[in-house]
């Protein structure tokens, strides 16, 4: 184990017959260094990482430097208090 780095693990539940299993992935990519994993709706939690790696981009271009993990944090915590 180092001091640099977080391990995330997810659970593959069974997927319905209707459904491609290579389109359900628990773990996203947000940014190079910030990856999220997400639990429930797929849609609401797309729907979130959308605006997250939006955020992000718009942090890089203003800024020219990459977000802080708590940056990203708390944007994620005012999108979901609206």
């Amino acid at each position: 184990m180092g001091k640099d780095f977080v391990l995330l693990a997810a659970e593959r539940k069974a997927v319905p017959k209707l459904q491609d299993s290579r389109t359900i992935k628990k773990i996203a990519n947000v940014d190079h260094h910030i990856f999220v994993s997400y639990a429930g709706l797929i849609a609401d939690s797309r729907s979130l990482i959308d605006y997250v790696r939006l955020e992000c981009q718009s942090y890089r271009y203003s800024l020219d430097t990459i977000p802080s993990v708590e940056y990203v944090a708390k944007q994620v915590a005012l999108r979901q208090q609206e």
